[in-house]
């Protein structure tokens, strides 16, 4: 654990000794079968996967100041160390509020680049579409926010992981971003953001657009992203861009939660296409205690890879498996 991240660990640790602040451990784990395309040449397979194992942190360091660090237990190696934090840490910043309109995070947050579906806790997410592959979703920077009633603006700067050059350890730049979270009629939130990596001279760079509706109104509820991605960095001609749609409709009865998500992904290098990826995962939640944040689920995943030119693939997944939160203090 890098030096930062220790002090902010151990700020936590202590404000959570205190009375309103929360240590939180949560689990999904699954017997996952894979089944591959035979075409794809890859080996069809079955295995018990922990998805997803984090311990978060949270709460108030002083009547105006929150902080928040969440651990990455199911993942602690270091990439590169290039965003500051290694990826053992999602969450690890501090939140000074200075009015009621005015606050800012510092630290290691998310950047809003994908939308609702990179919202949702990958806890319970299935299957994602072809933008979680390019989105930098936790960076290192700060994100001032300027909130009016239930509506926020948000700006975010922080490191970037686009490179350029024979070095990409060494050359990175920015990441420029702003976006707008509100809640409409109490049950419509608007998500729309716009990111900029751009590199030197501002002439080449990654652009990530979102727009996007999440409807919570019991029983029901779903999300709905259009996204954009595109890529200038490279030394050669190639640009490549993703356009994806994709979203997620789910019903809550009594202690039983079917969703259905549905995306799809137009791939294109220069402007002209390179193929499409149609994906979908129903799945069912079973919650024994209502009382408790713990889930049995059973989901089926697809994903057809159509490529302009060749031949469609479509591989499955279906998980069983168990997701509960554990409140420890």
């Amino acid at each position: 654990m890098r030096p930062e991240t220790f002090a902010i660990a151990t700020l936590c640790l202590f404000a959570a000794a205190q009375a309103d602040n929360t240590i939180n451990l949560i689990d999904r784990t699954d017997l996952r079968a894979q089944m591959f395309d035979d075409s794809s040449g890859r080996q069809s397979n079955d295995q018990f996967d922990v998805n997803y194992l984090r311990l978060d942190f949270k709460g108030d360091v002083t009547d105006d100041m929150k902080y928040r660090l969440r651990l990455r237990l199911d993942k602690t190696t270091i990439k590169d160390n290039l965003k500051g934090v290694s990826d053992f840490a999602n969450y690890a910043y501090v939140e000074p509020k200075f009015n009621d309109f005015f606050s800012m995070r510092i630290g290691k947050l998310w950047t809003y680049q994908g939308g609702w579906e990179a919202d949702n806790s990958s806890s319970d997410v299935y299957i994602f579409s072809g933008m979680d592959d390019v989105v930098s979703s936790y960076q290192v920077g700060v994100n001032p926010t300027i909130t009016l009633d239930k509506q926020k603006i948000q700006f975010v700067l922080t490191n970037s992981d686009v490179a350029y050059g024979s070095d990409p350890k060494s050359s990175r730049f920015l990441d420029y971003g702003v976006a707008y979270q509100g809640l409409l009629l109490d049950v419509v939130q608007p998500l729309v953001s716009f990111s900029l990596s751009p590199l030197t001279g501002w002439t080449k760079g990654s652009i990530i657009a979102v727009a996007g509706l999440k409807v919570e109104q019991a029983p029901f509820g779903g999300e709905l992203d259009i996204q954009y991605w595109t890529n200038d960095t490279a030394p050669s001609a190639q640009q490549p861009s993703l356009i994806s749609i994709g979203g997620t409709a789910r019903f809550k009865s009594g202690s039983f939660g079917p969703q259905l998500k549905v995306f799809y992904d137009m791939h294109s290098t220069n402007g002209n296409s390179t193929g499409t990826v149609l994906g979908f995962a129903p799945a069912v939640e079973y919650f024994p205690w209502t009382d408790k944040d713990f889930r049995v689920h059973l989901a089926y995943t697809g994903r057809q890879t159509s490529p302009k030119g060749g031949t469609a693939t479509y591989d499955q997944q279906v998980f069983l498996g168990v997701k509960g939160n554990w409140g420890i203090k």
